[in-house]
């Protein structure tokens, strides 16, 4: 039975990413997708590859190469620099001497490097960096004190011996240029250890370049990928409808966009403009019928101060996004039991989940939601709707089992781990780690650090470790593949506010809602066909 379930769920990934992936995007908006050159970290704004990135998609004098063992590559004046890591919130990159991966651990000074001609811009060092003397074909009658900055090879099929002399060491250094034949100046990292005999190593750590360029969070915040009109010089940001020159609207609902306003007593107002014309209007409707029905602090009224998406706020810390969950918990246990008619949500996720001025979460956008009569919870739909990352299997493929009130269960589950695992754009830990690169095995990666007994991944300080393991726990019992398995939210409810002691890690899931298109972009779907 599971190979079977396995082998549906893997045609019905196909049709969902297909689908979503011909939906007729803005052209610059799919070209500029993140991506990498095999190893090393993910290239996006204000960096691109040429060949596997438009030109428009980064700054100029941003270019990276990919070099054949995988890494990218930047090649300023005299030199290429491998990129180990790249910090979009700091503007920072750490890079080392291409030449470097020449001396294959040696601890011979390589022959190929040569000294940087440093751009004024855009690039610059950062603070502590200093420069480092290397110092090759020196004599052997070289004088006994500079000995102790011999490099490595001690002249073994060399003409001379190498030295490395950092510059704060002025005398060794001007005696080593009476001495030494060649002379290449190195930037590298003062990280208060470094001193003779360590040159190899110090080269190897490279050192930290800042950068300046249009600030992209803006547009990146918003769901839009940053780029360049190089005609007119311009940032521009480009949304999946087309180009903008600073962010993507505020927000697309299950109908129409939503923006934010004001009322003329001071109100704030998330408004949603009418501007498709579908299935005769069925789905607005249905969302203000949705609405109109309920009342909770933590569902959202047809006028009410919601200020912003919990999407914009993954800034925050973790361990202050998960109070949130709670609310949310509360507000979604609500539409299933509270209400005089059960309300499946169909599109729980970060998106939809607003926040008022006291930061009280807000389930909204009911666009894609069902009214169950009778206080029935199992319904049937003749298409797929929800957002893909968060659809539950049951959804998009019906061998799973019947679409009910645990539908919403598994996408409130999905959002948690979000939160646990921080996982939003440009996010450097998710980037940077290895078992974490999948979307398809995020769930995976947070089970594999609770089955270990290992929160580092997971927990952003001691105080959040209780509360994130928690988080963790809930989140796994929620995306269970039979939605038998998972709880319901009342459940929830009470795993949430009870100890994390009382908690049984669940099954490791075996199978998850289909992955997200590239950039963690919000694909929704409404009764589509598969």
């Amino acid at each position: 039975m599971k190979e079977n379930n396995l082998q549906t769920l893997l045609i019905c990934i196909f049709v969902v990413i297909f689908s979503s992936r011909t939906s007729g995007a803005y052209y610059p908006y799919e070209a500029c997708v993140p991506r990498n050159c095999g190893l090393g970290p993910n290239i996006h704004f204000p960096f691109y590859i040429p060949g596997l990135q438009e030109s428009f998609c980064g700054y100029p004098g941003f270019q990276l190469n990919c070099s054949q063992q995988g890494f990218p590559v930047l090649q300023l004046p005299g030199s290429e620099y491998v990129v180990q890591d790249i910090s979009y919130q700091t503007r920072s990159l750490r890079v080392y001497n291409a030449a470097v991966l020449s001396s294959n651990g040696t601890g011979c000074l390589p022959r190929t490097m040569r000294n940087m001609t440093f751009p004024a811009d855009p690039f610059s060092f950062s603070n502590n960096v200093t420069q480092l003397h290397l110092f090759s074909n020196c004599t052997n009658s070289t004088s006994e004190d500079l000995w102790r900055h011999r490099v490595g090879c001690d002249g073994k099929g060399r003409d001379g011996w190498d030295l490395g002399i950092y510059d704060k060491d002025e005398n060794s250094t001007n005696i080593a240029s009476k001495n030494c034949k060649r002379n290449v100046v190195a930037p590298v990292e003062d990280d208060g250890n470094i001193g003779p005999g360590n040159v190899d190593e110090v080269l190897r750590r490279g050192f930290v370049l800042n950068w300046t360029a249009s600030d992209c969070s803006p547009c990146g915040i918003s769901g839009g990928r940053c780029g360049f009109n190089a005609i007119t010089y311009h940032f521009r940001c480009f949304c999946p409808e087309g180009p903008h020159s600073r962010s993507c609207p505020p927000g697309k609902g299950g109908y129409g966009n939503v923006y934010k306003g004001k009322s003329q007593d001071g109100l704030l107002l998330a408004i949603k403009i009418l501007n498709e014309s579908r299935d005769d209007g069925e789905e607005f409707v249905n969302e203000v019928a949705s609405i109109s029905t309920t009342s909770h602090v933590n569902i959202v009224t047809l006028l009410d101060s919601a200020l912003r998406a919990l999407k914009e706020l993954l800034f925050m810390s973790s361990c202050r996004m998960a109070l949130l969950t709670v609310g949310i918990a509360r507000g979604l246990e609500y539409l299933h039991r509270g209400c005089n008619t059960r309300i499946l949500h169909l599109d729980i996720k970060p998106h939809n989940i607003l926040l008022d001025k006291d930061f009280q979460p807000k389930i909204s956008d009911f666009g894609l939601a069902k009214l169950c009569p009778d206080r029935a919870s199992i319904i049937s739909m003749s298409g797929t709707r929800g957002t893909i990352g968060y659809i539950a299997p049951e959804v998009f493929c019906r061998n799973f089992g019947d679409i009910s009130h645990k539908s919403d269960v598994y996408s409130y589950g999905m959002m948690v781990l979000d939160i646990v695992g921080e996982r939003k754009n440009d996010n450097p830990r998710i980037g940077h780690d290895h078992d974490h690169s999948s979307e398809t095995y995020f769930p995976h990666w947070i089970y594999k650090h609770l089955e270990l007994d290992n929160d580092d991944g997971i927990v952003g300080g001691e105080e959040c470790h209780l509360t994130k393991r928690k988080l963790a726990i809930v989140g796994l019992w929620c995306i269970q593949t039979n939605p038998k398995d998972r709880p319901s939210m009342s459940r929830v409810v009470e795993m949430l506010e009870g100890r994390v002691e009382s908690l049984q890690v669940p099954p490791k899931p075996y199978l998850s809602s289909p992955p997200r298109p590239a950039a963690d972009h919000d694909a929704s779907i409404s009764d589509s066909s598969i």
